[in-house]
C-alpha cells in the first residue's frame, strides 16, 4: 500500500470518527454501568487535532509523574508521531509506511474540536506494505489507568480500545511489550511469540 504523499491527501479538517464503543462507569450508587464512548482518527494535518493532542499529552504527563515512578507515558511519543508525519509524508511519497493515530473519548459529538478533557486513551498504529501491521504504542489516560486493589471510576478502557482497534485494522497485529503490560496483552487474546513479542 503506497501512503498518501502530502500534495494527495485530502484532510478531513477534524478527527474522523470510526465507531462507538462502551466502558464501564461507576454510577452515583457505586455500581459500573455501561457508558457510550467514541473513538475516532486524529488527523495530523488539522491543526485543531494536534492543539488539542498537546494539552492531552501535557496533562497526562503531569498526571503520570504525579501518580507513577515506574513505566513512561507514551503519549507524549504519539505527539511527537503525529507532529512528524506531515513531514515524513511530504519526503516519502513512494514510501509504504502508513501511520495512524486513534483516540478514545467520552465525546460523542463535535469531533472538529476535540477536548482534552474528555480523552480517555490514545495509540498509534503502522502499516508497512499492507503486510506487517504494529501496534506501536496505547496509553490509556493515567487518571483511569489500572492499579491493583484500588477501585477506579471508569474500567475498561484498554481492553475496549484495543478489541476496537482490532476490528479496525488489519491483521496480524503485532506489538512489544514491557513486562508490566505483559498480562494485559495476553488476556485480550495476544500470543507471546518470543521475548515481549505479541502477535494477534
Amino acid at each position: 500500500m503506497k501512503i498518501n504523499c502530502i500534495n494527495n491527501y485530502n484532510p478531513n479538517f477534524k478527527a474522523k470518527f470510526i465507531k462507538n464503543t462502551t466502558i464501564l462507569k461507576k454510577d452515583n450508587n457505586g455500581e459500573y454501568k455501561n457508558t457510550k464512548v467514541s473513538i475516532a482518527e486524529i488527523d495530523f494535518k488539522n491543526y485543531r487535532d494536534i492543539r488539542s493532542l498537546r494539552n492531552i499529552t501535557n496533562n497526562w504527563s503531569n498526571e503520570y509523574e504525579k501518580k507513577y515512578t515506574y513505566g513512561m507515558d507514551y503519549s507524549t511519543i504519539i505527539q511527537n508521531y503525529v507532529e512528524m508525519e506531515k513531514g515524513y509524508r511530504e519526503n516519502h511519497c513512494n514510501g509504504t509506511v502508513n501511520n495512524q493515530f486513534f483516540i478514545m473519548t467520552n465525546q460523542n459529538s463535535d469531533f472538529d474540536n476535540l477536548r482534552p478533557q474528555n480523552a480517555l486513551a490514545l495509540a498509534q498504529i503502522r502499516t508497512i506494505d499492507d503486510s506487517f501491521v504494529k501496534l506501536e504504542y496505547l496509553q490509556v489516560n493515567p487518571k483511569y489507568k489500572f492499579e491493583p486493589n484500588k477501585e477506579r471510576q471508569i474500567k475498561h478502557i484498554g481492553t475496549n480500545f484495543l478489541h476496537d482497534l482490532t476490528e479496525i485494522i488489519p491483521k496480524p497485529v503485532e506489538l512489544f511489550s514491557n513486562n508490566v503490560a505483559k498480562p494485559f496483552y495476553i488476556k485480550t487474546g495476544y500470543k507471546e511469540d518470543s521475548f515481549n513479542k505479541f502477535t494477534l
